[in-house]
């Protein structure tokens, strides 16, 4: 590269005008890009703790599982629910379904000031003090609904980026990953369900399970934007019903949720395996 060329070449990296001058970024590097920015590796990694608390809720309910094969339970949890075993599968979803151009597109956005600024929104939303802020919320909003016109958008945002649904998938996988590890401890191997049937149990509850978590999901959305403009908030509705945007996401929390499946399932399978180890 010339002296000239160099210079012209920093100037418009300088402007944010120029992808390709630097060298393209790998498949790989632009999906790991994509996680990062989107908020979705902050996701996956919360997921173990989730998995962990919905456990040690049926154990505290039932006090069914003996503390020894309690303490094996959660070890195989830990090891199924791995946040870095999660993101190479779903790592590996998104590089294969999504082409570079695709991923290059939606980066645009979260490379962008707004973008990153509601990355930061959504990351602080999962915190434990925003969590209590979101109950508190809640009750404030029967007294005070929010304005109509807000409340339109938030609607609309949430149909764009399907929040319910990818809600009710995760706690359906939680669920069945809970059920499957617990009857592993619980039950001789040729009582225990298999997977197939414990996903069809879970399925009969789902219209049930929506109803419950659309409106946690509204205050969620409430909680989480309430510091965007009216303006700001269009924006990413528009991002998210563009065909990058809805390509992205639809394509990431599939992923999320398949691999969230296929922990579930590992998580059974390996508690199978110690307690017929233990009974042999």
């Amino acid at each position: 590269m010339s002296h000239a060329s160099a210079m012209l070449c920093t100037v418009l990296l300088a402007l944010g005008v120029l992808a390709g001058c630097a060298g393209d970024q790998s498949p790989d590097s632009l999906a790991q890009d994509l996680m990062v920015k989107s908020g979705l590796e902050k996701q996956v990694q919360q997921l173990p703790e989730l998995v962990h608390m919905g456990i040690m809720r049926q154990q505290q309910e039932s006090q069914q599982i003996p503390p020894q094969k309690f303490e094996r339970l959660q070890h195989a949890i830990v090891e199924a629910f791995n946040p870095h075993t999660l993101q190479k599968d779903i790592l590996a979803r998104v590089r294969t379904e999504l082409t570079v151009d695709e991923m290059k597109a939606a980066l645009v956005w979260w490379n962008s000031s707004l973008g990153g600024k509601i990355a930061h929104l959504e990351e602080a939303a999962a915190t434990p003090q925003a969590m209590a802020e979101m109950a508190a919320m809640a009750q404030t909003l029967r007294q005070q609904p929010p304005a109509a016109d807000r409340l339109t958008q938030i609607r609309q945002l949430e149909k764009a980026l399907a929040v319910t649904e990818l809600t009710v998938d995760m706690t359906l996988n939680i669920e069945i990953a809970a059920a499957a590890s617990l009857a592993a401890v619980l039950l001789p191997m040729h009582q225990q369900p298999s997977f197939d049937a414990l996903k069809a149990n879970a399925e009969k509850k789902r219209a049930q399970v929506k109803i419950a978590l659309e409106p946690q999901v509204l205050v969620s959305l409430l909680y989480t934007y309430k510091s965007l403009e009216d303006a700001e908030l269009d924006r990413y509705i528009a991002f998210a019903e563009s065909e990058p945007g809805r390509k992205s996401y639809t394509v990431m929390t599939q992923a999320l949720s398949s691999a969230l499946a296929e922990a579930g399932q590992a998580a059974g399978k390996s508690m199978g395996t110690i307690f017929k180890e233990q009974q042999a």
